[in-house]
């Protein structure tokens, strides 16, 4: 994971005046951190804490991101990213919360 691509594709999201350049940084971004919402998200990946493609890789990305940033554009991405993948804090299990909680929030 390249931080210096992460904030290059955020500042293309939210400051490049052509839509395709745009469009072509939320593929990029949203290929780095699946959420919920991907078509190509499996019920088995929303379940599975060690799956490299699913929510719970996608909030230790995030985490690490925001470790490594200084970039106000990825800071805001990620920031909205973890709020989205918060809303859905329900389908985890009793065990995948407390991991999550003793990895991100201490």
């Amino acid at each position: 994971m390249d931080i210096y691509q992460i904030d290059n594709a955020c500042v293309n999201l939210y400051t490049f005046p052509e839509q395709d350049k745009r469009v072509e940084a939320e593929k990029y971004l949203k290929m780095l951190f699946p959420t919920f919402n991907d078509s190509s998200t499996s019920e088995n990946e929303i379940n599975s804490p060690s799956t490299d493609g699913g929510p719970f890789e996608t909030i230790q990305k995030c985490h690490s991101v925001l470790e490594q940033t200084e970039s106000a554009y990825t800071q805001l991405y990620i920031i909205n990213l973890l709020q989205e993948l918060t809303i859905h804090w329900q389908i985890y299990d009793v065990e995948q919360k407390i991991n999550m909680s003793m990895k991100f929030i201490h």
